[in-house]
């Protein structure tokens, strides 16, 4: 019977690599290390966002 898995066997015995990422989730850190200092001087500059204004960090 050649061409049929076998009972148990899964398709990908070998699977994902261990500690293997996403490559979605890869890019975010990626736009999320580059974005971050500008986000963080808004917040410290007391940046109004939607009309919520932020907290003082003094």
């Amino acid at each position: 019977m050649s061409g049929k898995f076998t009972p148990g066997t899964p398709g990908n015995p070998r699977g994902r690599p261990e500690g293997s990422r996403n490559r979605v989730t890869v890019e975010l850190d990626q736009s999320a290390e580059t974005t971050a200092p500008y986000v963080l001087k808004a917040l410290a500059a007391g940046a109004t966002i939607e009309g919520f204004s932020t907290a003082s960090l003094s």
